[in-house]
């Protein structure tokens, strides 16, 4: 067994403690740990990546060079009361991209290329002795518990860990798919059987956090010590966009443009309210897209259960951390007002890394954002419930943000 002692070097304690802040390795996790519960969130499912071909050239190597062009969670869940360990909310790992992108195989555009990769933190899932990933295509891989359990390179089979079970660790498991295409089926299988996605064996972390001074785990200030409101920031959409999806990383669309389309940046005091647009946005479909920190608002660690609205002829897509915590519906111009829940386990006093998304095609003036913690229970009496809007005290625009657009003093 190896054991890891650490000491702060700002620290005046001579004693070394344990090192139970790596709580979050390369090939497992342990989510019920003192340490995991005070430093990361978690939400059930699978996360999956995808990322487009730019100029149409096959995707044959690392996907780690740009974020990806579309994030989605799955299985899909509509309805946030699914999102429970007693959930009986699960698909077969069977599927193909336009099935969990809609519009994709249907954008009019010539077929692209494509790269996926789908991971999760996994307990008693690959039982059976055997797995193996699946597609019409070569150049799929999979890994669980950092070790290579799938390689189409040799064009078989290896044989897995007889069983994912380590007690109160969850093992990584990670496919990839590269130069695959939006009708290819994607497949992952246990001796044969698709395997199951669900939201109880699968187990995403989010993280990683900032402290409740705004900063990360190097010291680095990242977040606003203080509130300090949001940063909206508005673009219109370019011929690269999917009509019915929302993008994720929208540089590579803008990288196609010769001369870069204007930019509205707003100021307000958090995702529940409305940022001015000039009359250039007002009759076209675009995108308005805050990044920052979204702070839990009670003392303990526990489940939130959020509610998201969006406007007619728009919709919202939420990422903490690296995970799609909201997938958006698809986006219609004729789609009438909506509103969608979801819950996530946070800790407490820690500022989450949060990226929302929302495409609209709505003739207004304005960028609307409805974002509300529900049902919160107040500090002095927990039977005192309360549904709160994420202001300025739920939610900060980065640090440098912030100082860059004086809704902070800094001395930077």
């Amino acid at each position: 067994m190896l054991c890891i002692y650490s000491k702060s070097c700002e620290d005046d304690d001579k004693y070394f403690q344990p090192a139970e802040s790596i709580s979050i390795m390369a090939s497992a996790w342990d989510p019920e740990s003192d340490m995991s519960y005070t430093h990361l969130g978690y939400i059930g499912g699978l996360q999956c990546d995808v990322w487009r071909s730019e100029d149409g050239v096959q995707i044959t190597s690392s996907l780690a060079a740009s974020s990806p062009t579309w994030k989605v969670r799955l299985p899909n869940c509509q309805d946030e009361r699914l999102d429970s360990p007693s959930s009986d909310c699960s698909s077969s790992f069977e599927f193909h991209l336009n099935a969990i992108l809609p519009g994709l195989a249907a954008d009019g555009k010539p077929e692209g290329s494509y790269a996926v990769r789908c991971w999760t933190f996994v307990t008693d899932k690959f039982t059976s002795g055997e797995i193996s990933v699946g597609s019409s295509q070569r150049g799929s891989s999979a890994y669980l518990g950092g070790k290579q359990v799938w390689g189409s390179a040799a064009a078989v089979k290896m044989p897995s860990a007889a069983n994912t079970h380590l007690g109160s660790h969850w093992q990584l498991f990670v496919v990839e798919w590269l130069d695959v295409r939006a009708m290819t089926t994607l497949s992952v299988m246990d001796s044969g059987n698709p395997v199951r996605m669900d939201l109880a064996s699968m187990r995403l972390p989010i993280g990683p956090m900032a402290n409740i001074d705004g900063r990360d785990f190097n010291g680095d200030q990242v977040a606003p010590p203080y509130p300090a409101g949001a940063v909206v920031r508005t673009l219109v959409t370019v011929s690269d966009d999917v009509d019915r999806l929302v993008h994720y990383n929208l540089l590579p669309n803008q990288r196609s443009m010769k001369k870069p389309l204007p930019m509205a940046v707003g100021y307000g005091t958090g995702l529940d309210t409305k940022y001015p647009l000039g009359a250039y946005f007002r009759d076209k479909v675009r995108y308005s897209i805050a990044e920052g920190y979204y702070f839990p608002i009670n003392r303990i660690p526990q489940t939130y259960t959020f509610k998201v609205g969006d406007a007619q002829a728009s919709t919202t897509m939420v990422v903490m951390g690296s995970v799609t915590v909201l997938n958006a519906q698809p986006f219609s111009k004729s789609s009438a007002p909506r509103s969608s829940t979801f819950k996530v386990f946070l800790p407490a006093w820690v500022n989450v890394p949060t990226k929302v998304v929302v495409k609209s095609a709505l003739n207004v003036d304005h960028s609307a954002f409805n974002f509300t913690t529900l049902q919160t229970p107040r500090d002095i009496d927990p039977s005192a419930k309360v549904d709160s809007a994420w202001d300025s005290w739920q939610w900060s625009a980065p640090f440098k943000d912030a100082c860059e657009n004086k809704m902070i003093a800094c001395n930077i």
